[in-house]
């Protein structure tokens, strides 16, 4: 939908013709259950709220999605990202549940890619998350036939729009969230998160509440409370494509142009 690469002036293709390409990855699955307690998992709890999501986006023409899994299988997270990557999503939204020694840690949050050094919580967060190593990020096809020092310009350009991109859309999810909030900290971080970090494209990863909480597990076992979570997510990528179609040069709304 927006890609911006940078050699003297910025090129962004854009056009409203076609659909916004959100990828919902629901955390864990299979052997891998995620946050457990007595029979709550956060990786059914994930799908469930990534299939609600889905469906809310798919019921809105401008929007296209893709999910990671359908079902409760096990998923590493290079191919998390991958398929990400391949679907060539505008988008990535990871669900996920969260955990705390500390029983009154509760509340939804939001973390995008870290730009500068993630505070020991979330680093203790993103490792726990981070089950698999990060092996070097794909080629972003672009740029296979330009020279390395031009190469390693561009790529971190790129790598900086998209965490303001990432940090927008964290901002927009946090906006529009009509659940739990923490009650006594900001609900949004940075964190090197392998899925949210190597995906070509603005990403956030979404902690509906902490399963460690007895307010929070009450809300994530009840079904009515996972529809107001999809549908607060729902919105805030509403606010967020219309945030950049907003930013768009007028010329480039014209649905002549071309994306793909």
């Amino acid at each position: 939908y927006m890609k911006n690469i940078f050699l003297g002036i910025a090129v962004v293709i854009a056009p409203t013709a076609f659909a916004f390409h959100v990828v919902i990855d629901p955390g864990h699955g299979g052997v891998d259950a995620g946050t457990t307690r007595r029979d709550f998992k956060e990786s059914e709890t994930a799908l469930t709220v990534a299939k609600k999501l889905a469906a809310k986006l798919r019921s809105n023409r401008q929007f296209k999605v893709t999910l990671t899994r359908t079902d409760d299988r096990a998923l590493g997270l290079l191919e998390r990202v991958r398929i990400a990557d391949q679907t060539n999503g505008d988008i990535l939204i990871s669900i996920h549940v969260n955990s705390s020694t500390d029983t009154r840690a509760r509340g939804v949050e939001f973390y995008f890619q870290n730009q500068l050094a993630a505070d020991e919580e979330a680093m203790y967060l993103a490792h726990r998350e981070n089950n698999e190593s990060s092996t070097e990020k794909s080629p972003i096809a672009a740029l296979k036939n330009v020279t390395p020092s031009l190469r390693t310009i561009l790529e971190d350009l790129l790598s900086t729009d998209r965490i303001f991109q990432s940090a927008e859309l964290c901002k927009s999810l946090k906006t529009h969230w009509r659940g739990h909030k923490k009650q006594t900290a900001n609900s949004l971080h940075q964190a090197p998160f392998v899925v949210v970090s190597d995906v070509h494209m603005p990403a956030a990863l979404v902690e509906l509440g902490f399963a460690t909480n007895a307010e929070d597990y009450k809300a994530l076992t009840d079904n009515e409370y996972l529809n107001v979570a999809a549908l607060s997510l729902y919105n805030g990528i509403v606010d967020f494509k219309e945030s950049l179609d907003k930013s768009l040069p007028p010329a480039l709304k014209s649905p002549t142009v071309s994306s793909r």
